[in-house]
C-alpha cells in the first residue's frame, strides 16, 4: 500500500512537470496573459499531497508554495508584477523530473529485470548520468536562477511593494518566497554531503583535519583584506570603518593561534583536548573574540546613528553569552571532564553548548546590522551569506573539511558587512 501511494505520488508530481513546462512554453510563444493557468492545479495538488507525505521538509515545502499562490489570488498580484517569481518557480521543477527518476529507481530497475542482466550497465549509466543532470539543474534552477531571479532582483521587489500593505500580505509573499529559496539552499547541503561522502572517502580523517585547520589557520587574514578593498573603494571617507577593522584584524590573529594550535596538536599525533591547561585559554580568547568582532561590526553599523541603546543592549548580550561560557568551561574543569576531539556524546554537548553561546548574540547582531541596511539586496546577502554559514555548521556537509567552506562564507558575509557600512558613512 506504501508502494502504491509513493508510484501515485512519483506520476502526479511528473504529470504536474508537464503541466508546468505547457504552460510556460505557451506563455513564450503563444499567449503571454497565461502565465498563472496552472498554479490552481499546482495548489490543489500540493495540499493533497501534504496529508499523503511523511517527509517534514516536503510538508514545508508544501506550505512555502500554497503561501504564494494563496498570497497571489488573495491579494490579485498580477502577472506583469510577479512574472519573474512564478516563471522562477515553475523553472524549479525541471530538477524535479530528474529527482523523481531518482525516487522510481526500484520500479525501473524491476521493469528492465531479465535473466541475462544485458541491461545492468545501461541501468548502471542512465542513473549515474540521472543523478549528475539532477545536481546541474538543481543547482542552477533552484540556487542560481532563483537567487539572480528573485532575491536580488530589485525589479521584482519594487512590483511587489504594492502587495504588502499589510502584515497578513507581507508574511505570505515573503515567507513563501525566502522559505523557498532557504529550504532549498538546505536541500542543496544535504546533496553537497553526499557528494562530498564519496569525493572524501579515500582520503584518511587525520588529514582531512589536519589540513583543514591548517587552511582556516589563514583564511580570516583575508577578511582583512576584503574590508580594506571594500572601505577604500568608497568614494566618500567613513571613519566608522575602523571600528570594524579592529574587530576583523583581532579574530584574524586569534583565528590563526587557535587552528595553528590545533594543527600542531595533530601533527604531533595527540589527541586535541579543548579544556587542558595548554588549549583552554586559546580556546576561550577565539570565542570571545568572535564576540568582539560581531559587537565591534555593529558598532560599526551604527556609527553615525543616535541609537546608543542597541548597542547597549548587543554589549549586555554579547557579555552575557561570553560570560555564561566561561562558567560552562568552569564547570567542566571544576569536575576534571575531559573533551577530546572525537566523535563523541560528551564532545557534541559542550560543542552545542559553546557554539550556541556563541552563535546566537552573533546572530542577533547581524539581524540587527542587516535592519539597519538601507539597500535590500545587500541586507538579502548579509541574512543569506549567515544563513550558508549556519548550514554548514548545523549540516557538516564536508565532514571534516566542513570548517573550511565556513570560513569561506564568513569571507562571503565579511564583504557584505563592510559593503553595508558604506552605504550609510553620511
Amino acid at each position: 500500500m506504501i508502494c502504491d501511494i509513493e508510484l501515485f505520488q512519483n506520476i502526479a508530481n511528473l504529470l504536474i512537470c508537464a503541466m508546468v513546462f505547457l504552460n510556460l512554453y505557451v506563455y513564450f510563444y503563444i499567449n503571454h496573459i497565461c502565465l498563472s493557468y496552472s498554479t490552481p492545479f499546482i495548489c490543489t495538488y500540493f495540499c493533497y499531497d501534504f496529508f499523503l507525505t511523511k517527509k517534514t521538509d516536503v510538508k514545508i515545502h508544501h506550505i512555502f508554495i500554497v503561501m504564494l499562490i494563496v498570497s497571489k489570488f488573495l491579494f490579485q498580484r498580477q502577472d506583469a508584477d510577479d512574472a519573474d517569481l512564478i516563471i522562477s518557480l515553475y523553472h524549479t521543477e525541471i530538477s524535479s523530473v530528474f529527482y523523481v527518476i531518482k525516487l522510481m529507481k526500484p520500479y525501473i530497475e524491476n521493469t528492465m529485470s531479465g535473466p541475462l542482466h544485458v541491461f545492468d550497465h545501461i541501468k548502471n549509466g542512465f542513473f549515474q548520468i540521472n543523478d549528475i543532470v539532477f545536481f546541474a539543474t538543481f543547482f542552477k534552477y533552484r540556487i542560481y536562477d532563483y537567487y539572480t531571479n528573485v532575491i536580488v532582483n530589485t525589479n521584482l521587489h519594487n512590483s511587489l511593494e504594492k502587495y504588502t500593505e499589510n502584515t497578513v500580505s507581507y508574511i505570505l509573499l515573503y515567507g513563501g518566497l525566502h522559505g523557498m529559496f532557504i529550504l532549498n539552499s538546505y536541500w542543496f547541503t544535504i546533496i553537497c554531503k553526499i557528494l562530498c561522502k564519496q569525493i572524501l572517502k579515500n582520503i584518511p580523517e587525520e588529514t582531512q583535519i589536519l589540513s583543514c585547520h591548517r587552511f582556516v589557520s589563514y583564511t580570516l587574514f583575508v577578511n582583512c583584506i576584503i574590508g580594506h578593498y571594500v572601505y577604500s573603494s568608497s568614494y566618500s571617507y567613513y571613519d566608522g570603518y575602523i571600528v570594524d577593522m579592529i574587530g576583523i584584524s583581532v579574530l584574524s590573529y586569534s583565528s590563526y593561534m587557535y587552528h595553528t594550535m590545533f594543527a600542531n596538536t595533530i601533527v604531533k599525533k595527540q589527541r586535541y583536548e579543548y579544556i587542558s591547561n595548554d588549549s583552554v585559554y586559546l580556546f576561550l580568547n577565539d570565542m570571545g573574540c568572535i564576540h568582539f568582532r560581531a559587537f565591534l561590526c555593529v558598532a560599526a553599523s551604527y556609527y553615525v546613528s543616535d541609537k546608543s541603546i542597541i548597542l547597549c543592549i548587543c554589549f549586555l548580550n554579547h557579555l552575557l553569552c561570553y560570560s555564561i561560557t566561561w562558567c560552562v568551561v568552569f564547570v567542566y574543569k571544576m569536575n576534571k571532564l575531559q573533551i577530546y576531539y572525537d566523535k563523541t556524546v560528551e564532545l557534541s554537548k559542550f560543542l552545542s553548548i559553546t557554539n550556541f553561546l556563541t552563535a546566537f548574540p552573533t546572530f542577533v547582531s547581524i539581524c540587527l546590522i542587516a535592519y539597519n541596511t538601507s539597500d535590500i539586496v545587500t541586507r538579502y546577502n548579509i541574512m543569506y551569506s549567515t544563513i550558508l554559514c549556519g548550514l554548514i555548521l548545523g549540516l557538516n556537509p564536508a565532514y571534516e573539511m566542513s570548517h573550511c567552506f565556513f570560513h569561506i562564507g564568513l569571507l562571503i558575509q565579511t564583504y557584505y558587512l563592510a559593503l553595508s557600512n558604506i552605504e550609510k558613512k553620511t
